[in-house]
């Protein structure tokens, strides 16, 4: 009965390019005590057990770029001009970094409101640039402005580039300078591994988080909290399809529940344009420069 059943689904979920292949464990959350609307609540839930096998051409990274093999994302395309020279570990390592390092001089964020773009919100102008947020998080502004900066110590800490200050504004400083090398460092060391094992996923390999993107019937996904280094270098090592951990499902039709259009962050107009520039592979007018100096 329940194979028939995941064959059953596994056929309806075919038509979106998308697959089930495990159940981890169900994590119950009980919001019958949270202050929301009931469709707000989905987006509060977190739901980590769903994990589907997607297509890499339907994807969006962080910045709102595509995750095509020829993506102009930076990262991908540091990856994939790399492999493209058949290099390998220090080699390897040295020509991504480069690659990281130009981009990285080409963009600077004075604000929020650079990432999200100023025509979408001019709110964040006053916010620093690690507070922006999109209209479907769960996290507020305020809050990842307060504590976003030490969950990037902790991971930074975690991969090898130890930081020591607690100061919010010095430890983004510090991560903008330093952290290409980690970049670099963890993308090298992925290829490696997932040219010999394949592309493992599980508690021990990790996680791709994403986001579906749902309008009016159509879906992209978009690179979730964890995960990122292997979606990066999954596209760019030219893989077609990944398994993805399903974090949270964004449809448009639903976007006045949206945690930061609840509370009043966007309103609707601006909900729905950050929505669209992802789901189009849109990214900000800040990564103009770069996009002009690789074309």
């Amino acid at each position: 009965m329940i194979s028939l059943i995941k064959k059953i689904i596994n056929s309806f979920l075919s038509k979106c390019n998308m697959k089930i292949i495990k159940l981890d464990s169900i994590n119950h959350h009980d919001l019958t005590n949270a202050d929301c609307n009931f469709l707000s609540a989905q987006y509060l839930a977190k739901s980590s057990h769903m994990i589907f096998k997607v297509k890499l051409e339907d994807g969006r990274t962080s910045r709102g770029f595509d995750m095509s093999n020829n993506s102009l994302d930076p990262a991908i395309f540091a990856i994939s001009k790399a492999l493209k020279k058949k290099l390998n570990k220090n080699d390897l390592y040295n020509d991504i970094l480069v690659t990281l390092q130009e981009q990285q001089s080409l963009i600077h964020f004075n604000s929020a409101a650079d990432i999200l773009d100023s025509n979408i919100s001019n709110n964040f102008k006053n916010y620093p640039w690690w507070a922006a947020v999109n209209p479907w998080d769960n996290q507020s502004p305020d809050a990842r402005s307060k504590y976003f900066p030490f969950e990037v110590k902790k991971n930074r800490n975690n991969n090898r580039m130890q930081i020591l200050t607690n100061d919010p504004i010095k430890i983004m400083e510090l991560d903008l300078k330093g952290s290409v090398f980690s970049h670099a460092k963890q993308y090298s060391e992925l290829i490696e591994k997932i040219n010999i094992n394949g592309f493992r996923y599980s508690a021990k390999y990790g996680y791709v988080n994403a986001e579906m993107l749902v309008d009016s019937g159509k879906i992209r996904w978009k690179l979730g909290a964890d995960g990122n280094h292997r979606g990066a270098v999954a596209a760019a090592m030219n893989l077609k399809t990944i398994p993805v951990l399903i974090t949270k499902i964004i449809r448009l039709e639903e976007l006045e529940y949206w945690p930061n259009v609840q509370n009043g962050v966007f309103n609707k107009n601006q909900a729905s344009k950050i929505f669209n520039s992802f789901f189009e592979a849109k990214p900000a007018g800040i990564y103009n420069n770069w996009i002009k100096k690789i074309t």
